[in-house]
């Protein structure tokens, strides 16, 4: 499969009405702070229930059509703040042929976790515990890249010349089949890069079907 190229993201532009693209992404202004080591939000996070920048996977794109709280970039169709790295991006994926405002998020992204947290203290069985799946170690220059699946979020780590191993990012679904887990763990296999920001890009209905 052809390797999913990245978009840049440029001016961002308020999203109006029809001018939706086809497939959409959302982010709010006011961010927020996920906790990841903290028990009560990773039971949130690991059943589906995380709310990020007021987005839930499940929302409809419309919900944000009108509300001056986020921005779009028409030409990556997705909207979010001005500096990506300050809010969560919300996804609407191989929805191509769905009318704009039918579409729905289909997960959400948070590029820049507020600490560095250790993977070693995450896999503690007390907060997410062993993953479905790892993807790693693949080498980035001086450091690793890993990634940890789990059914409704999906952690990515970076290790460090130092052997330290350090959360870069994650991505929230909300309760995907199996089918759609295993074609999401082919995705990021075929397509993982040493930053995180890869995850970003919407994808498309017929590179889905090809997964």
């Amino acid at each position: 499969m052809n390797k999913f190229v990245i978009s840049t993201l440029a001016t961002t532009i308020l999203l109006a009405g029809s001018g939706v693209g086809q497939s959409e992404a959302a982010t709010v202004k006011n961010t927020t702070i996920i906790g990841y080591a903290g028990k009560d939000q990773a039971k949130k996070i690991l059943n589906g229930y995380l709310k990020f920048d007021g987005m839930s996977v499940g929302d409809t794109v419309s919900k944000f059509s009108y509300n001056n709280n986020y921005i779009t970039d028409q030409d990556t169709r997705i909207m979010t703040t001005k500096d990506e790295l300050e809010g969560g991006i919300g996804i609407a994926d191989y929805q191509d042929n769905v009318a704009p405002n039918k579409q729905k998020i289909t997960r959400i992204i948070d590029l820049n976790p507020s600490k560095d947290y250790s993977r070693n203290n995450l896999l503690n069985k007390k907060l997410y515990g062993k993953p479905l799946k790892t993807f790693g170690p693949k080498e980035c220059g001086n450091s690793d890249i890993y990634v940890d699946f789990y059914k409704n979020v999906t952690l990515f780590y970076k290790r460090d010349y130092n052997k330290v191993t350090t959360l870069q990012g994650a991505v929230f679904f909300k309760n995907p089949s199996t089918k759609s887990q295993l074609k999401w763990q082919d995705y990021v296999r075929y397509n993982a890069e040493c930053s995180i920001m890869w995850t970003r890009d919407v994808i498309d209905k017929y590179t889905w079907n090809s997964l």
